[in-house]
Protein backbone atom coordinates (compact mmCIF):
# COMPACT_ATOMS: atom_id res chain seq x y z
CA UNK A 1 0.00 0.00 0.00
CA UNK A 2 2.62 2.54 0.98
CA UNK A 3 4.18 2.91 -2.52
CA UNK A 4 0.88 4.51 -3.54
CA UNK A 5 0.94 6.97 -0.64
CA UNK A 6 4.37 8.56 -1.18
CA UNK A 7 6.50 9.79 -4.06
CA UNK A 8 8.87 7.37 -5.76
CA UNK A 9 12.02 9.21 -4.64
CA UNK A 10 11.03 8.54 -1.01
CA UNK A 11 10.46 4.81 -1.59
CA UNK A 12 13.91 3.53 -0.48
CA UNK A 13 13.60 5.17 2.94
CA UNK A 14 9.95 4.09 3.24
CA UNK A 15 10.88 0.47 2.49
CA UNK A 16 13.67 0.63 5.08
CA UNK A 17 11.31 2.10 7.69
CA UNK A 18 8.73 -0.58 6.95
CA UNK A 19 11.38 -3.31 7.13
CA UNK A 20 12.52 -2.03 10.54
CA UNK A 21 9.20 -3.07 12.10
CA UNK A 22 10.01 -6.78 12.21
CA UNK A 23 13.45 -6.61 13.88
CA UNK A 24 12.31 -3.85 16.23
CA UNK A 25 9.40 -5.93 17.50
CA UNK A 26 11.69 -8.95 17.67
CA UNK A 27 13.72 -7.04 20.26
CA UNK A 28 10.94 -5.44 22.27
CA UNK A 29 7.95 -7.78 21.99
CA UNK A 30 9.51 -10.87 23.69
CA UNK A 31 10.69 -8.69 26.59
CA UNK A 32 7.30 -7.03 27.00
CA UNK A 33 5.45 -10.33 26.56
CA UNK A 34 7.68 -12.05 29.09
CA UNK A 35 7.20 -9.25 31.62
CA UNK A 36 3.40 -9.39 31.29
CA UNK A 37 3.45 -13.20 31.43
CA UNK A 38 5.52 -13.19 34.63
CA UNK A 39 3.38 -10.44 36.21
CA UNK A 40 0.06 -12.19 35.56
CA UNK A 41 1.46 -15.60 36.44
CA UNK A 42 2.66 -14.27 39.80
CA UNK A 43 -0.73 -12.71 40.53
CA UNK A 44 -2.92 -15.63 39.42
CA UNK A 45 -0.60 -18.65 39.63
CA UNK A 46 -2.18 -19.80 36.34
CA UNK A 47 -0.11 -20.19 33.18
CA UNK A 48 -3.32 -20.50 31.15
CA UNK A 49 -4.64 -17.11 32.35
CA UNK A 50 -1.23 -15.46 31.90
CA UNK A 51 -0.85 -16.76 28.34
CA UNK A 52 -4.46 -15.78 27.60
CA UNK A 53 -3.81 -12.20 28.71
CA UNK A 54 -0.78 -11.96 26.41
CA UNK A 55 -2.82 -13.30 23.49
CA UNK A 56 -5.66 -10.89 24.28
CA UNK A 57 -3.25 -7.94 24.14
CA UNK A 58 -1.86 -9.19 20.81
CA UNK A 59 -5.37 -9.58 19.37
CA UNK A 60 -6.29 -6.07 20.57
CA UNK A 61 -3.23 -4.70 18.75
CA UNK A 62 -4.31 -6.41 15.54
CA UNK A 63 -7.81 -4.94 15.92
CA UNK A 64 -6.37 -1.43 16.31
CA UNK A 65 -4.24 -1.99 13.21
CA UNK A 66 -7.27 -3.14 11.22
CA UNK A 67 -9.20 -0.05 12.36
CA UNK A 68 -6.37 2.24 11.25
CA UNK A 69 -6.36 0.59 7.81
CA UNK A 70 -9.98 1.62 7.31
CA UNK A 71 -8.90 5.27 7.64
CA UNK A 72 -6.43 5.09 4.74
CA UNK A 73 -7.61 6.44 1.40
CA UNK A 74 -5.67 5.07 -1.57
CA UNK A 75 -5.61 6.81 -4.95
CA UNK A 76 -7.09 4.97 -7.97
CA UNK A 77 -4.70 2.25 -9.12
CA UNK A 78 -4.59 0.91 -12.65
CA UNK A 79 -3.97 -2.82 -12.65
CA UNK A 80 -3.35 -5.30 -15.44
CA UNK A 81 -6.32 -7.62 -15.07
CA UNK A 82 -6.57 -11.17 -16.33
CA UNK A 83 -9.26 -13.77 -15.78
CA UNK A 84 -9.14 -16.14 -12.83
CA UNK A 85 -6.81 -15.93 -9.85
CA UNK A 86 -4.58 -18.60 -11.39
CA UNK A 87 -4.47 -16.64 -14.64
CA UNK A 88 -3.47 -13.50 -12.75
CA UNK A 89 -0.70 -15.41 -10.99
CA UNK A 90 0.50 -16.86 -14.30
CA UNK A 91 0.60 -13.36 -15.81
CA UNK A 92 2.70 -12.19 -12.88
CA UNK A 93 5.15 -15.08 -13.31
CA UNK A 94 5.45 -14.39 -17.04
CA UNK A 95 6.05 -10.70 -16.37
CA UNK A 96 8.84 -11.51 -13.91
CA UNK A 97 10.43 -14.02 -16.28
CA UNK A 98 10.45 -11.51 -19.14
CA UNK A 99 12.02 -8.88 -16.87
CA UNK A 100 15.16 -10.64 -15.75
CA UNK A 101 16.03 -8.01 -13.15
CA UNK A 102 12.91 -8.95 -11.18
CA UNK A 103 13.64 -12.65 -11.66
CA UNK A 104 17.15 -12.04 -10.32
CA UNK A 105 15.92 -10.15 -7.24
CA UNK A 106 13.17 -12.62 -6.33
CA UNK A 107 15.45 -15.58 -7.04
CA UNK A 108 18.07 -14.04 -4.75
CA UNK A 109 15.44 -13.58 -2.03
CA UNK A 110 14.39 -17.24 -2.37
CA UNK A 111 17.98 -18.46 -2.36
CA UNK A 112 19.04 -16.44 0.68
CA UNK A 113 15.99 -17.55 2.63
CA UNK A 114 16.35 -21.23 1.71
CA UNK A 115 20.10 -21.47 2.41
CA UNK A 116 20.45 -18.59 4.86
CA UNK A 117 17.78 -17.04 7.05
CA UNK A 118 15.93 -20.32 7.65
CA UNK A 119 18.83 -21.33 9.90
CA UNK A 120 17.06 -19.94 12.99
CA UNK A 121 15.23 -23.28 13.29
CA UNK A 122 18.51 -24.64 14.70
CA UNK A 123 18.85 -22.04 17.49
CA UNK A 124 17.64 -24.41 20.28
CA UNK A 125 19.95 -27.22 19.11
CA UNK A 126 23.03 -24.96 18.93
CA UNK A 127 22.16 -23.43 22.33
CA UNK A 128 21.92 -26.83 23.99
CA UNK A 129 24.59 -28.90 22.25
CA UNK A 130 27.27 -26.36 21.25
CA UNK A 131 26.90 -23.41 23.63
CA UNK A 132 25.68 -25.54 26.58
CA UNK A 133 23.12 -22.99 27.74
CA UNK A 134 19.47 -23.37 28.65
CA UNK A 135 16.28 -22.27 26.88
CA UNK A 136 16.19 -19.03 28.87
CA UNK A 137 18.88 -17.51 26.61
CA UNK A 138 16.99 -18.05 23.36
CA UNK A 139 15.29 -14.67 23.76
CA UNK A 140 18.69 -13.01 24.14
CA UNK A 141 19.94 -14.74 21.00
CA UNK A 142 16.90 -13.51 19.06
CA UNK A 143 17.45 -10.06 20.53
CA UNK A 144 21.08 -9.95 19.36
CA UNK A 145 19.99 -10.93 15.87
CA UNK A 146 17.19 -8.35 16.01
CA UNK A 147 19.58 -5.53 16.91
CA UNK A 148 21.79 -6.58 14.01
CA UNK A 149 18.72 -6.55 11.76
CA UNK A 150 18.02 -2.94 12.73
CA UNK A 151 21.61 -2.04 11.85
CA UNK A 152 21.11 -3.80 8.51
CA UNK A 153 18.09 -1.61 7.85
CA UNK A 154 20.20 1.50 8.50
CA UNK A 155 22.98 0.21 6.25
CA UNK A 156 20.57 -0.53 3.38
CA UNK A 157 18.92 2.86 3.80
CA UNK A 158 22.26 4.65 3.54
CA UNK A 159 23.25 2.58 0.51
CA UNK A 160 20.04 3.13 -1.43
CA UNK A 161 21.72 5.00 -4.32
CA UNK A 162 21.80 3.04 -7.61
CA UNK A 163 25.61 2.93 -7.68
CA UNK A 164 25.67 1.20 -4.28
CA UNK A 165 23.36 -1.70 -5.14
CA UNK A 166 26.09 -4.06 -6.30
CA UNK A 167 28.09 -3.59 -3.11
CA UNK A 168 25.00 -3.78 -0.93
CA UNK A 169 23.89 -7.14 -2.34
CA UNK A 170 27.34 -8.66 -2.80
CA UNK A 171 28.48 -7.46 0.63
CA UNK A 172 25.42 -8.73 2.51
CA UNK A 173 25.60 -12.27 1.12
CA UNK A 174 29.12 -13.17 2.33
CA UNK A 175 28.43 -11.48 5.69
CA UNK A 176 25.36 -13.68 6.10
CA UNK A 177 27.20 -16.85 5.01
CA UNK A 178 30.34 -16.20 7.07
CA UNK A 179 28.23 -15.45 10.16
CA UNK A 180 26.41 -18.76 9.78
CA UNK A 181 29.73 -20.59 9.68
CA UNK A 182 31.00 -18.55 12.63
CA UNK A 183 27.87 -19.36 14.63
CA UNK A 184 28.39 -23.07 13.93
CA UNK A 185 32.01 -22.97 15.10
CA UNK A 186 31.64 -20.69 18.15
CA UNK A 187 31.63 -22.58 21.47
CA UNK A 188 31.38 -19.41 23.61
CA UNK A 189 27.94 -18.01 24.35
CA UNK A 190 28.77 -14.29 24.48
CA UNK A 191 30.80 -14.58 21.29
CA UNK A 192 27.84 -16.23 19.57
CA UNK A 193 25.81 -13.10 20.31
CA UNK A 194 28.35 -11.01 18.38
CA UNK A 195 28.12 -13.44 15.48
CA UNK A 196 24.31 -13.34 15.58
CA UNK A 197 24.47 -9.55 15.49
CA UNK A 198 26.54 -9.75 12.28
CA UNK A 199 24.19 -12.41 10.89
CA UNK A 200 21.18 -10.19 11.50
CA UNK A 201 22.93 -7.26 9.85
CA UNK A 202 23.77 -9.22 6.69
CA UNK A 203 20.39 -10.88 6.32
CA UNK A 204 18.45 -7.67 6.94
CA UNK A 205 20.56 -5.49 4.63
CA UNK A 206 20.09 -8.02 1.84
CA UNK A 207 16.35 -8.30 2.43
CA UNK A 208 15.81 -4.53 2.55
CA UNK A 209 17.98 -4.01 -0.53
CA UNK A 210 15.88 -6.48 -2.51
CA UNK A 211 12.62 -4.87 -1.35
CA UNK A 212 13.88 -1.37 -2.17
CA UNK A 213 14.76 -2.36 -5.71
CA UNK A 214 11.49 -4.19 -6.32
CA UNK A 215 9.34 -1.35 -5.02
CA UNK A 216 11.31 1.21 -7.03
CA UNK A 217 11.19 -0.69 -10.33
CA UNK A 218 7.95 -2.70 -10.50
CA UNK A 219 5.16 -0.84 -12.36
CA UNK A 220 1.97 -0.23 -10.39
CA UNK A 221 -0.20 -2.55 -12.48
CA UNK A 222 1.99 -5.55 -11.58
CA UNK A 223 3.10 -4.49 -8.10
CA UNK A 224 0.66 -6.69 -6.19
CA UNK A 225 1.53 -9.86 -8.07
CA UNK A 226 5.28 -9.29 -8.01
CA UNK A 227 5.34 -8.47 -4.29
CA UNK A 228 3.02 -11.41 -3.69
CA UNK A 229 5.54 -13.72 -5.32
CA UNK A 230 8.25 -12.08 -3.23
CA UNK A 231 6.11 -12.78 -0.16
CA UNK A 232 6.36 -16.52 -0.86
CA UNK A 233 9.83 -16.16 0.68
CA UNK A 234 8.23 -16.20 4.12
CA UNK A 235 5.15 -18.33 3.54
CA UNK A 236 6.66 -21.22 1.54
CA UNK A 237 10.40 -20.92 0.98
CA UNK A 238 11.26 -20.45 4.65
CA UNK A 239 9.49 -23.65 5.79
CA UNK A 240 11.22 -25.57 3.01
CA UNK A 241 14.55 -24.12 4.11
CA UNK A 242 13.85 -25.11 7.71
CA UNK A 243 13.11 -28.67 6.56
CA UNK A 244 16.44 -28.95 4.74
CA UNK A 245 18.38 -27.37 7.65
CA UNK A 246 16.76 -29.80 10.08
CA UNK A 247 17.18 -32.75 7.73
CA UNK A 248 20.91 -32.19 7.31
CA UNK A 249 21.25 -31.66 11.07
CA UNK A 250 19.45 -34.96 11.72
CA UNK A 251 21.67 -36.88 9.30
CA UNK A 252 24.91 -35.16 10.36
CA UNK A 253 25.00 -32.38 13.00
CA UNK A 254 23.52 -28.91 13.41
CA UNK A 255 26.94 -27.18 13.04
CA UNK A 256 27.60 -29.12 9.82
CA UNK A 257 24.21 -28.01 8.48
CA UNK A 258 25.07 -24.37 9.21
CA UNK A 259 28.53 -24.64 7.66
CA UNK A 260 27.26 -26.32 4.50
CA UNK A 261 24.49 -23.79 3.95
CA UNK A 262 26.76 -20.88 4.85
CA UNK A 263 29.16 -22.07 2.17
CA UNK A 264 26.26 -22.12 -0.32
CA UNK A 265 25.48 -18.48 0.49
CA UNK A 266 29.12 -17.43 0.07
CA UNK A 267 29.28 -19.38 -3.22
CA UNK A 268 26.30 -17.36 -4.51
CA UNK A 269 28.13 -14.13 -3.68
CA UNK A 270 31.22 -15.36 -5.52
CA UNK A 271 29.15 -16.35 -8.55
CA UNK A 272 27.45 -12.95 -8.71
CA UNK A 273 30.80 -11.25 -8.26
CA UNK A 274 32.25 -13.09 -11.26
CA UNK A 275 29.15 -12.82 -13.46
CA UNK A 276 28.23 -9.19 -12.93
CA UNK A 277 25.54 -8.82 -15.60
CA UNK A 278 22.53 -9.10 -13.21
CA UNK A 279 23.84 -6.39 -10.90
CA UNK A 280 24.90 -4.14 -13.79
CA UNK A 281 21.42 -4.48 -15.29
CA UNK A 282 19.92 -3.65 -11.90
CA UNK A 283 22.05 -0.50 -11.54
CA UNK A 284 21.03 0.68 -15.02
CA UNK A 285 17.34 0.25 -14.25
CA UNK A 286 17.65 1.98 -10.88
CA UNK A 287 19.41 4.95 -12.47
CA UNK A 288 16.61 5.20 -15.04
CA UNK A 289 14.01 5.05 -12.24
CA UNK A 290 15.75 7.82 -10.29
CA UNK A 291 15.88 9.99 -13.44
CA UNK A 292 12.18 9.38 -14.04
CA UNK A 293 11.31 10.28 -10.43
CA UNK A 294 13.39 13.46 -10.67
CA UNK A 295 11.55 14.43 -13.86
CA UNK A 296 8.18 13.91 -12.18
CA UNK A 297 9.17 15.90 -9.05
CA UNK A 298 11.71 18.53 -10.19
Amino acid sequence: MFPHLISRDALPNAVALNAAIHPATRIGAPVLGGFILALVLGATDSARIAAGIVWLIAISGIAVYALMLTRIRLPPINRSRGGSVLDDMARGVRFIWRNRTFAFLIGLAYYSMFFGNSMTILFPVIAKDSLHVGPEVLGVMWGAMGIGSLVGVVVASNLSAPSHQRWLLLGSLPLLGASMIGFALTPIYWLSLVVLFALGTGGSALNVGIQQNLQMLVPNEFRGRVMGLWGIVHSSVRPLGEIQFSGIAAVATAPFSLILNGAMVIAAAAFLGIHGRPTRRLIDRREAAVAEAAAQHP
